[in-house]
């Protein structure tokens, strides 16, 4: 074959492989351009999903670098802190985190938790994830959510909780209470244990020149803190405290934050050196005026929410009034005790008395007669004299008409001395009797009873 001829099909050859080359080359482009397109839908897709999570969102590497981060903590931090270190983005810190948990995660391990950030003091839920890359390193995604709300909702269920059982306890105690001080110590008792307060404590307000606040129970970590208060309920800098402030206006106080309140000043140094950050102090009202504050003290600042409050305030009703109800049966039973030893003194009297003693009504009805009174009017007893006479006008007055003048001078005046007349002995016979008496009213202003002495003045060898 001619030469020619040979590079002519060496030729087309040579141009049907370039075609070959470029047509697989096309394809190749267009393959890659198909992948190119499917990774960028799938990476829409991710950042799609990404963006659409509610909470933030971040990778960082195993030195605690940030590689990636969502719109939302971008929103949070105020930057991209790509390359940064995670602990001081996320922070403030200066190093590692002492709560971080990097190094489970970086053995393959997912983590779940829940966090309260010095930075912003909020609650975070965070799911930390290992990412296995292809050239064997590992990265740590974090999936964060904000959770302070929740964890607030729950703080104050607990305390309107830990508030409920301490009310319902408190009334059991009323109920089985022998006395105001057990009463009160228990009360007290039934705060730090029940409720699982620091310290609880009652002071009274005493009615002296310093108008002084004198506690009268305790209970929790005290370690003498009590003798070192000093607390008055006067206008005074150690009376504008909470419990001075609760006893004189009748208001509940509170003191969020021991360490920077200024009225708590006073105090601040040996309630600290206890373990007390907050406290409430609740008036105890009486009837007329505040008896006194129920003293309530917390181991943690700011511990007493709305909820709460006011249910330790229905609890402060309670134990005003249980103390109030102890202190009046106490007094009833000091005075029925002193009517006992009255009545007993009165019963000694009459028994055993040389002159007559009697009640009666306007009637003519005898009420009481003591033995004296029998005996003069010759009667065994005076049970005997009573059912004998049931009429004094007509039965024992010799002149019924002075029984009328009786009455009636008594009834004017309420009172008369030296009433002289004459009555009947159980034998027939007459004496003659001095009577001062005196007339006992009810409500109403009418004659109750007459009541009074009878003396026998009948001389001997006396004609009736």
């Amino acid at each position: 074959m001619p030469k020619e001829d040979q590079s002519k099909d060496q030729l087309v050859k040579e141009i049907q492989e370039l075609r070959q080359r470029v047509a697989a080359l096309e394809e190749s482009e267009t393959r890659h351009q198909r992948l190119t397109d499917a990774w960028r839908d799938l990476w829409a897709q991710y950042e799609a999903i990404i963006e659409a999570f509610d909470g933030y969102m971040y990778i960082c590497s195993q030195n605690y670098e940030v590689e990636f981060m969502n719109q939302h903590f971008i929103e949070r931090t105020g930057y991209y802190p790509l390359g940064q270190k995670c602990y001081r983005v996320l922070h403030d810190l200066e190093q590692p985190c002492p709560w971080c948990l990097n190094e489970r995660v970086f053995q393959g391990e997912t983590v779940r938790w829940e966090v309260l950030s010095p930075k912003d003091q909020r609650w975070y839920y965070v799911v930390n994830t290992p990412i296995r890359h292809p050239d064997g390193s590992v990265s740590k995604m974090a999936m964060i959510q904000d959770i302070t709300e929740r964890k607030e909702a729950e703080e104050s269920l607990r305390r309107a909780t830990r508030a409920l059982k301490t009310l319902s306890a408190s009334d059991h105690a009323l109920a089985h209470a022998g006395d105001e001080s057990s009463f009160l110590a228990e009360v007290c008792r039934i705060i730090v244990e029940v409720g699982g307060y620091r310290l609880a404590w009652v002071g009274l307000a005493l009615d002296d020149a310093a108008q002084t606040v004198q506690p009268v129970a305790q209970g929790g970590v005290e370690e003498g803190y009590l003798q070192t208060v000093n607390i008055t309920w006067a206008d005074t800098e150690r009376g504008r405290g909470p419990t001075g402030t609760a006893i004189r206006t009748g208001k509940t106080a509170i003191v969020k934050k021991m360490t920077t309140d200024p009225s708590y000043a006073p105090w601040r140094e040996e309630a600290l050196r206890r373990g007390y950050a907050s406290s409430i102090a609740l008036p105890l009202k009486g009837e007329d005026r505040v008896l006194g504050a129920f003293n309530i003290y917390a181991q943690e600042p700011d511990a007493f929410d709305a909820e709460e409050v006011k249910l330790l305030e229905e609890l402060a009703t309670e134990v005003a009034y249980g103390f109030t109800t102890l202190r009046l049966r106490a007094a009833h039973k000091q005075m029925e005790a002193a009517l006992r030893q009255a009545e007993a003194k009165f019963r000694g009297i009459f028994e055993h008395a040389v002159e007559g003693i009697y009640q009666s009504t306007p009637e003519g009805r005898l009420l009481t007669v003591n033995p004296a009174l029998a005996r003069m009017c010759g009667y065994d007893s005076p049970a005997d004299m009573m059912a004998a006479i049931t009429d004094l006008g007509q039965q024992l007055y010799v002149k019924s008409q002075d029984r009328t003048n009786f009455m009636k001078r008594l009834g004017k005046a309420g009172e008369l001395k030296g009433f002289k007349t004459r009555v009947y002995h159980k034998d027939g016979s007459i004496i003659e009797i001095l009577i001062n008496a005196r007339a006992v009213r009810d409500e109403s202003g009418a004659v109750a009873y007459y009541e009074g002495f009878i003396q026998e003045i009948t001389e001997p060898g006396q004609e009736p």
